[in-house]
């Protein structure tokens, strides 16, 4: 019979000897199962006890393990390990937990629960030409298997990695806290990136009913630089049943905001004071504020500007804020080859000037009061482009 090494003793060939230490000037080679060219090795490097697998590329635990007192060992799994759960605890493939306290001075270093770093050593010389991610310090992957591919069961939400907080100690204070904090990136001698992301999300696709790279539930979201909006996408809003519109879209030549269920309202300063200018030179010089109608068609041959309107305000004497509207209306009359428009122009909705082209004849009609008609006439030259005045 063989030796074997036993809890609390030394079983040799059936006799156990009790011992309480095994020590060596030099390392301890253990080798199990009749193998000597692969098998364990136990030394002191530094003041620090180490196992080494000698000959193999590693070793594996076929139990579980807990390397703390306040996780139980059958919560971490093996790698490869299948469970088959009976009971509602956690299960781990990692868990790291650190704890730490100072209690003279202040703290300046770090305390990290989880350290990964993946490096390219000085030897390179070559290309690491992955497609996706060549170098990766963390790769998070959900799958599941069963029978021909189908796993039976519905997971109500898969998260490749889940962020929680959970502050136990409510003496401590906290400046700030942050989910994920990305720091800014450090480069080394000649080390010049063409191009840096602190977060790259590629487009998301799938027979998924939503697909989305981003969704945030609620809160605020603040951005202290620019946001880019690329060019031929649409920026859209949802309404209170959810359904989503376009409220914004742009092109190469052209952008376009779009109120999809009413009004669009453009405030400064959150009153309705607005100044729109063109692109480039000087502001107003050159430049076009457009209202355009719907096109025209064999269907709907004539298509009105929008309306513009400029409301003012003044108190009526009682308890009440009063409008006063001024509005002008291109107002397309005739199509064909022979087109005429006005221009309509009222205040309170009563008609104060009515500018017109009939087929490039211009005439201004100004309104006056029905009461003194004797204005008309008096204006009136009867030259060929006279002013034409029209009695109320």
């Amino acid at each position: 019979m063989p030796s074997i090494l036993e809890a609390g003793g030394l079983s040799i060939f059936g006799t156990k000897y009790t011992i309480s230490e095994i020590s060596s000037s030099g390392s301890i080679d253990i080798k199990p199962s009749g193998d000597t060219d692969d098998y364990f090795t136990l030394t002191t490097e530094s003041d620090i006890p180490t196992l080494t697998a000698t000959g193999a590329t590693g070793f594996r635990f076929a139990s579980h393990i807990g390397i703390m007192d306040s996780v139980q060992a059958y919560q971490i799994a093996t790698c490869g390990e299948d469970f088959v759960l009976t009971d509602n605890f956690g299960r781990f493939g990692y868990y790291s937990q650190v704890r730490a306290s100072k209690t003279t001075a202040a703290y300046t270093g770090t305390i990290v629960a989880g350290y990964f770093e993946a490096r390219l050593n000085a030897a390179n010389t070559q290309d690491w030409s992955h497609g996706t991610s060549s170098l990766n310090a963390i790769h998070a992957e959900i799958s599941s298997f069963g029978t021909n591919g189908v796993t039976a069961g519905t997971v109500a939400f898969a998260s490749d990695i889940l962020l929680t907080f959970d502050l136990k100690q409510y003496t401590a204070n906290y400046t700030s806290i942050a989910g994920i904090r990305i720091n800014a990136p450090g480069y080394g001698v000649g080390v010049s990136p063409t191009n840096f992301f602190a977060i790259y999300i590629e487009t998301p696709t799938g027979a998924a009913t939503i697909n989305r790279a981003i969704h945030v539930a609620g809160g605020d979201v603040f951005f202290g630089g620019t946001v880019i909006h690329e060019v031929n996408q649409v920026l859209q809003w949802r309404n209170n049943a959810g359904t989503p519109y376009t409220v914004l879209s742009g092109a190469n030549a052209e952008v376009n905001i779009y109120s999809p269920v009413g009004s669009l309202h453009l405030l400064y300063n959150n009153a309705q004071d607005v100044s729109i200018w063109g692109v480039g030179g000087t502001a107003g010089t050159g430049q076009t504020f457009s209202l355009q109608g719907s096109a025209s068609s064999a269907g709907a041959t004539l298509q009105d500007s929008p309306t513009m309107s400029w409301k003012a305000q003044y108190w009526s004497g009682g308890a009440a804020n009063t409008s006063w509207e001024y509005t002008v209306l291109h107002d397309m009359q005739t199509a064909g080859a022979t087109p005429k428009s006005q221009a309509l122009h009222k205040i309170n909705n009563v008609s104060i000037l009515t500018l017109e082209n009939n087929n490039g004849t211009p005439q201004v009609i100004v309104a006056i009061p029905a009461a003194d008609p004797g204005i008309a006439g008096a204006l009136y030259s009867g030259a060929a482009n006279a002013v034409f005045i029209s009695a109320g």
